[in-house]
């Protein structure tokens, strides 16, 4: 029971890697079991991708999670047994009785109680080192990251400059430190795939966009509108399975969030906009949860489902966009012009994980997800677990499972070892 748990757990320490909502669901569960945490992120601020959403409601919930990383955050915060380190890297690990961790935190270089939020540095910067958080989720908004021109040979002040309150502290630094830890747990989430290379004209056109920068445009504007004039569009295309299920890119794997996705913000874009017209080009739709396949039989009538995924996209003069598209019922090919086209991009193994699988000992899969057992969140590596979508795509809700799942899995193995 939960109180032989908690005294199992007295001197114990979990590190956390990943402060999204997988790194956050986990903590918070580990410290309901009395558990001492420390949460490692390596950006400046907490929620991962999951605070970048908008709310999807219509104006009933959709259950699109947007809102529980705020509470996930605050929990997290709020705890004494939680130790957060924000703007952080692990440079080394080692193992002995317990797991000796070496933390090199990276300066946010903006003193949080001096900044006024005015954005000032946020403009002047002309390389985009400084990073921009969500003010609802952290405590410190803006920061200057490894990007900044400053750091690498001081030939640039510009935003030191540009800041009225002097909030801006280029030559702070911070020194390495090291903590102990009795189990691992991974939640080092995800890239989004860049679809740069893809034949849809991405970064060519203004109004072509991806699912993240949609997201963007809904935080920032409040509602769906063209990047080239801020206009609401008429026409809309969703593309789905851009970068996943690709047997040219290798990356055959669903992305497991892009049809939510698209089918949440069609309905929130129709219930704005009345008589807006969606189309959603797809290979097939996946509704694995019930609320969505609710939604989904509620908007299949109003929105215009298209079973291919397009050819060429060009831009007419009036920087709307035509696509080629091959229809199955007529068997031919057909152009359609749109106003706005959304490329739901898939999730990608992040960057930096085959030197997380090498620094924590732990093996990749066939798809360069890190590898778990098929039963349980724990690795190759005894005391190491991993949560999220860092093992492979994952949803909101299904990466908070996982990380109740791994709290839960690592207290079991916390309380099997010697002290």
């Amino acid at each position: 029971n939960s109180g032989i748990v908690r005294q199992d757990m007295t001197g114990k320490r979990v590190l956390v890697v990943g402060g999204g909502i997988a790194g956050l669901s986990a903590a918070s569960a580990l410290a309901r079991l009395g558990v001492r945490v420390d949460l490692v992120e390596r950006g400046p601020f907490l929620g991962g991708y999951t605070a970048k959403l908008s709310c999807k409601a219509q104006p009933q919930c959709v259950m699109c999670g947007a809102c529980t990383v705020q509470e996930r955050r605050n929990a997290v915060l709020c705890d004494p047994k939680i130790v957060v380190h924000t703007g952080t890297q692990i440079r080394a690990i080692s193992k002995s009785s317990r797991f000796d961790v070496t933390l090199d935190p990276v300066p946010v270089r903006i003193d949080v109680e001096k900044c006024t939020l005015c954005g000032a540095c946020l403009k002047e910067c002309p390389v985009g080192a400084i990073v921009q958080g969500n003010r609802e989720y952290n405590r410190a908004v803006y920061a200057v990251s490894d990007a900044c021109r400053y750091s690498e040979d001081r030939s640039c002040q510009n935003c030191l400059k540009a800041c009225p309150e002097d909030a801006v502290i280029l030559d702070d630094t911070d020194k390495q430190t090291s903590t102990l830890a009795d189990a691992i747990i991974l939640a080092t989430g995800f890239e989004p795939y860049n679809p740069e290379d893809r034949p849809y004209g991405y970064a060519l056109f203004e109004n072509i966009v991806t699912t993240a920068d949609l997201e963007d445009i809904l935080t920032q504007r409040g509602e769906v509108c063209r990047p080239s004039d801020h206009n609401p569009p008429k026409t809309i295309a969703f593309i789905q399975c851009v970068g996943s299920r690709d047997f040219s890119l290798n990356h055959l794997w669903c992305s497991r969030v892009c049809c939510a996705s698209a089918l949440r913000t069609a309905g929130l874009v129709l219930e704005n906009r009345p008589g807006t017209r969606v189309t959603i080009f797809y290979i097939d739709i996946q509704t694995d949860d019930r609320g969505l396949a609710d939604l989904y039989g509620k908007l299949k009538n109003e929105i215009r489902f298209i079973r291919t995924l397009p050819g060429d996209i060009y831009e007419e003069n009036d920087n709307t966009l035509r696509i080629t598209y091959y229809d199955t019922g007529l068997f031919e090919a057909v152009e359609e012009v749109f106003d706005l086209v959304v490329l739901s991009v898939g999730l990608l193994p992040s960057k930096g994980l085959g030197q997380v699988a090498r620094l924590f000992g732990v093996q990749l899969d066939d798809s360069g997800f890190i590898k778990v057992n098929q039963e349980n969140t724990s690795t190759e590596t005894e005391g190491v677990f991993a949560i999220g979508a860092c093992r492979g795509p994952a949803g909101i809700a299904e990466s908070i499972g996982q990380a109740e799942q791994a709290a839960w899995e690592s207290v079991k193995y916390l309380a099997s070892v010697r002290p």
